[in-house]
């Protein structure tokens, strides 16, 4: 679900969850929030994602990108001065045809 999303260099894997439908993989970065809400924006355009919702949530940045196939939610929040958490949520292509 996640295969084609990059990760901020540097990133440690911190935990992930999922099911069939949905995966979750959260990151830890010794990178500014700002930087890390910078990078998702400009790398998703280049690989042909639109951002269609990026927003400020108190202390958390709240990108949601689409594109052919499964949406991208990516919820970036800092951790400490030049540190930041980030995860990276992915979900299953809806079946149009399902009913």
């Amino acid at each position: 679900m996640l295969r084609d999303v990059p990760v901020v260099a540097g990133s440690q894997l911190v935990d992930s969850t999922g099911t069939d439908e949905t995966l979750s993989v959260r990151f830890l970065v010794n990178v500014p929030r700002d930087s890390v809400a910078g990078f998702y924006r400009r790398v998703l355009a280049e690989r042909g994602w639109r951002i269609v919702g990026d927003a400020m949530n108190g202390e958390m940045v709240q990108l949601y990108a689409e594109r052919d196939g499964p949406p991208l939610w990516i919820q970036i929040r800092s951790a400490g001065p030049g540190v930041t958490h980030y995860t990276l949520i992915g979900a299953q292509a809806q079946d149009s045809s399902a009913g």
